[in-house]
């Protein structure tokens, strides 16, 4: 705070906050963006999530296919 000549506390916390939550993204000035870029930034966080996950499952799966079919 006094580094960067910060007089008000609670103002760092909520930066800190924002930036635990979304990271860089969430210092960026919001005023003036429209909701659906905010709204299509997190969509497409949400997408890598769920294709990291679903490539860890495909992994698992060809992995059970693969035991099946050298069982046989």
């Amino acid at each position: 705070m006094e580094h960067l000549g910060i007089p008000d506390r609670h103002r760092l916390k909520i930066w800190m906050k924002k930036y635990k939550l979304l990271g860089e993204f969430g210092l960026m000035d919001q005023r003036g963006r429209r909701e659906e870029y905010i709204d299509q930034d997190r969509y497409v966080q949400k997408l890598r999530r769920e294709n990291s996950m679903l490539k860890k499952c495909l992994k698992i799966w060809m992995q059970e296919v693969s035991i099946q079919r050298s069982s046989r």
